[in-house]
Order: structure tokens, then C-alpha cells, then sequence
């Protein structure tokens, strides 16, 4: 390599080693944390199914009714949106979970497509720059011209950026996922 320097080449390879673990490292973490979210969103979906079933057997409601109704959540589930998630008279301690909940999992969901679009961003430039310096059907001499080209480049990018995670925290903000 020798357009560029061992240092840069070797820097610029740790760099590539480390970003690409600690991406996957996050992405991991996000989706524990949607896995983890949506349980709990679960959970109190049950607890709203369970509500429901009292509040017919308290008030008689006819077995075809209640199929019916079970059958149209088949059908067409999650119509009533983050209502079906409350139930028949919630409390307003439930409806906060559940609220809180779809904001974790909305969050956390972005954040997971925020680190897949990182991954699969830092991923094309890898294999561009590559392409760009390990053309064989140009001299050395344009080699290290273009290497120094993508180092200007990457240092004005880097210094004309927001910080990452400012960057997804105010995507996630404008989102209204905020938790």
C-alpha cells in the first residue's frame, strides 16, 4: 500500500475493525431493547384481554358477541391502534405503560434502522474506497493523489457532521418517539 502510509493504513484498518463491532454492538443492544419492549407491550395486551373477559362476564355479554369481536381483531388486529392495548376501563396507571412502552419500542426500533443504515452506509464507502484505491489501471503517483483526495474528504465530512448520537436523538425527537 504504498499510497498510504503504514500508519494511516493501519489506523484506518483498526478504525474499519472497531467501527464495524461497536455498530454491531449497537444494533444488538437496540434490539434487546425493542425484544424487551414489545414483551412488556404484550404483557399488558393480556392484561387488557383479561379486563375485557371480566368486564363481558359481568355484563352478561353473549358468547357470539365476544367471537365476533375476537374474530374481527383476527381479521384486522391493532385497527383501533394503541387502544386495543388499554382495554375496557383502564387505569391511568396502565394506560402510562403503555404509552411508555410504544415510546421505548419506537425509539428503540429507529435506533436499530439508524445502525443498519450506518452499517450498510460504511459498508458501500468501504468497498468504493477500495475500489478508488486499488485500481490497477492507474499510476502510484494518482493512487496517492487520490488518497489524499479521500483523506481532505473524510476530515471535512468529519469536521462539517453532527455528532452521532445528537444526530439520532434529534431524528428520534422530531419523530415524536420521545421517551
Amino acid at each position: 500500500c504504498s499510497h498510504l502510509s503504514t500508519a494511516q493504513y493501519l489506523s484506518f484498518t483498526a478504525y474499519k475493525v472497531f467501527s464495524g463491532w461497536a455498530n454491531s454492538l449497537s444494533s444488538f443492544s437496540y434490539t434487546v431493547s425493542s425484544a424487551f419492549a414489545a414483551w412488556e407491550l404484550r404483557k399488558l395486551k393480556v392484561e387488557a384481554e383479561k379486563r375485557q373477559k371480566e368486564e363481558d362476564d359481568k355484563n352478561n355479554v353473549p358468547l357470539e358477541e365476544r367471537e365476533a369481536r375476537a374474530a374481527k381483531e383476527k381479521l384486522q388486529p391493532g385497527m383501533n391502534g394503541i387502544a386495543d392495548l388499554f382495554g375496557p376501563n383502564p387505569t391511568p396507571e396502565h394506560k402510562q405503560k403503555v404509552r411508555n412502552h410504544t415510546k421505548t419500542l419506537s425509539s428503540n426500533l429507529i435506533g436499530l434502522l439508524w445502525e443498519v443504515t450506518k452499517g450498510d452506509i460504511s459498508s458501500t464507502l468501504r468497498i468504493v474506497c477500495n475500489k478508488v484505491l486499488r485500481d490497477h489501471s492507474v499510476t502510484s503517483e494518482t493512487l496517492s493523489r487520490r488518497s489524499e483526495a479521500l483523506l481532505i474528504l473524510a476530515e471535512e465530512f468529519k469536521k462539517n457532521s453532527a455528532d452521532e448520537k445528537n444526530g439520532l436523538q434529534d431524528f428520534i425527537t422530531k419523530m415524536g418517539t420521545q421517551t
